[in-house]
């Protein structure tokens, strides 16, 4: 959970943090009211990325979800070849498959 919360605390951090540089740079300086304001639109429009890629980063921070999300990349792997059953007297009976 704490790799979660840090993972989200991250994202969150890296799309927000230019544009309050930004804005505080602009508030603190009288005389660069005009620094970033080309750039400043994109990064707000960057921000409504974050919704969409926290389903991702949530998923990713859980590893015991890993195989169920990657179930389509498995198969099930079956082994063919000869089998050796025994049974309840003692006997051992070698099973072949057909065409051996």
């Amino acid at each position: 959970m704490t790799i979660q919360l840090l993972s989200i605390s991250t994202l969150s951090l890296c799309i927000n943090l230019p544009q309050s540089i930004i804005v505080l740079v602009r508030q603190t300086h009288s005389d660069l009211n005009d620094f970033g304001a080309s750039i400043e639109p994109y990064f707000f429009y960057f921000t409504g990325y974050l919704i969409l890629l926290l389903p991702f980063f949530s998923l990713g921070c859980l590893p015991e979800l890993w195989p169920k999300l990657l179930c389509w990349n498995q198969r099930d792997r079956r082994m063919i070849g000869p089998i050796t059953i025994t049974a309840g007297g003692g006997q051992t009976i070698l099973v072949r498959p057909k065409g051996n």
